[in-house]
């Protein structure tokens, strides 16, 4: 991790995150391509530039593949990278799967402490919406589990706030409070390096989550309007997000309507050009009944017409439904054509032969790749379809027209 990154001051980590991209760019040294355009993912998802990142993680997973590295470690990464964007723009069936393939390359390979606590945070809030809170419960017990057995404190202390995160959202108060309480136990115990600014946020979020669902409303508004205004002069644009969305609630809860009015206007202006959508949808049914009743008492007139659009995208999804299909499956069912470079060249021959029933061992064969390279290529098709099963694949790709010739 860059050291800038740690200390928080992500326009000057991008900005060393693209010297160095240039220069590995002009060495053509493709594996540190790699590791950089992540970091470049990774920071720009902190700031907020979602759009952004999102470009430079598929840039990462598409070097890999052209690369026709078979490292699924390195893969893991990118695709970490990848998903911690598609996961706010509501993709939460497909990040599940997606992070559920990655925890092991993961966790046995290369990895640094930021990934890990990705990893774990998106794992566990996904799971939740898609398995329940078991499931959500045993990715945070995962991540404790990896922070022990690689002395990463700092993953011991995120694991410890994802648990009061998760346990609030399940109504666990009680338990959340106490598990609140070992958090400060957890910074003592750690260097104090090991406390950066990302865990700062995190906990102030969870403690203000915490008060909010305890009913100190005032508490937590306090709370959620210092971490907002430190994240505008800092320009982390994700944490700012999350503060203003929750800060909705807590204002409007505390009787202050007009100021639930402007954090709704302004956390809607920072979400709506990258159809950041979920971390609306996360704050569930009693955000929903906020927003109408925000609607209620100010009108449609207090917002643009694309901020409108964008509520009725909130709303119309619904809180605390099942989450959607992946774009791919959601576009096959409809007879929508699929997005224009949904697949490489790579993969489009691949499932062409799959098409056509080929064993792996003879689409190898055909291509002059191994057999290893095949189900790398077999793997990616089916996160970026959303299936599981080859027979699926087949399906989707002809709902989408795929492997029509050009």
């Amino acid at each position: 991790m860059h050291p800038l990154h740690a200390l928080g001051d992500l326009e000057a980590a991008r900005l060393s995150a693209l010297k160095a991209l240039g220069y590995y760019r002009e060495e053509r040294t493709a594996y540190a391509q790699v590791f950089m355009l992540v970091h470049l993912g990774l920071v720009g998802m902190l700031a907020g530039q979602f759009s952004a990142a999102l470009q430079f993680c598929r840039e990462a997973e598409d070097l890999v593949e052209r690369s026709q590295w078979t490292d699924r470690n390195l893969m893991a990464i990118a695709r970490l990278a990848t998903a911690d964007i598609l996961y706010l723009q509501g993709e939460v069936l497909l990040v599940e799967q997606m992070l559920s393939e990655s925890v092991e390359p993961l966790v046995r390979g290369e990895s640094w402490v930021d990934l890990f606590t990705r990893l774990f945070w998106l794992l566990a809030r996904s799971r939740l919406q898609v398995s329940g809170f078991d499931t959500a419960g045993a990715a945070i017990d995962k991540a404790e589990e990896v922070a022990a057995e690689r002395a990463l404190p700092r993953l011991k202390i995120a694991a410890g706030i994802m648990r009061v995160d998760l346990l609030v959202r399940a109504g666990m108060i009680e338990s959340a409070a106490q598990a609140h309480e070992r958090i400060p136990v957890l910074r003592e115990e750690a260097a104090a390096d090991q406390w950066t600014w990302r865990e700062a946020c995190d906990f102030d979020i969870a403690s203000a989550r915490l008060a909010l669902a305890q009913g100190q409303a005032l508490k937590a508004l306090d709370a959620l309007e210092d971490l907002v205004s430190s994240c505008k002069s800092s320009n982390r644009g994700y944490h700012r997000l999350i503060g203003e969305i929750m800060a909705v609630r807590a204002a409007w809860k505390a009787g202050r309507q007009q100021q639930a009015l402007a954090y709704l206007q302004s956390a809607i202006a920072l979400a709506r050009a990258h159809e950041a959508t979920q971390l609306f949808l996360d704050e569930g049914q009693e955000f929903a009944t906020t927003l109408r009743a925000i609607v209620r008492r100010f009108g449609l007139k207090a917002f643009s017409v694309d901020a409108v659009e964008f509520m009725s995208r909130i709303v119309g999804h619904g809180f605390g439904r099942q989450p959607r299909p992946s774009v791919a499956t959601r576009n096959a069912e409809s007879g929508i054509p699929a997005p224009k470079g949904l697949l490489s060249t790579r993969e489009t021959t691949v499932l062409k032969l799959l098409t056509e029933g080929r064993s792996n061992k003879e689409m190898a064969r055909t291509l002059g790749l191994s057999e290893a390279t095949i189900k790398f290529h077999l793997k990616n098709i089916y996160v970026k379809l959303g299936v599981g099963r080859r027979g699926m694949a087949v399906s989707v790709g002809r709902h989408l027209n795929l492997t029509a010739s050009d």
